[in-house]
């Protein structure tokens, strides 16, 4: 017997199978809520590298333009024994 001649074991499996169907269905609605986060996660990481390679090509710059203020200070700092001072124009 089927389901529509009123047999209570074939309902309980339709019931049953429903069950299961909405369970998977809910399953496969979080894998996608989580593909598009993984995808937002993914894009937010490739702006923070971007970010960071810009912060450092930054401070690398900024490095290097402070080696060459201090060396620029020293230089001026230096004192010659036995020659005489010169004023910078």
């Amino acid at each position: 017997m089927n389901a529509r001649s009123g047999n209570p074991s074939d309902a309980n499996k339709g019931a049953a199978s429903e069950d299961k169907l909405d369970q998977i269905l809910a399953k496969l609605r979080k894998l996608d809520q989580l593909d598009v986060l993984e995808d937002k996660i993914d894009r937010i990481a490739k702006d923070l590298k971007e970010d960071v390679s810009r912060v450092e090509d930054k401070v690398d710059a900024l490095a290097t333009r402070v080696v060459s203020l201090e060396r620029q200070v020293r230089k001026r700092n230096l004192l010659w024994f036995g020659v005489e001072e010169q004023q910078d124009p």
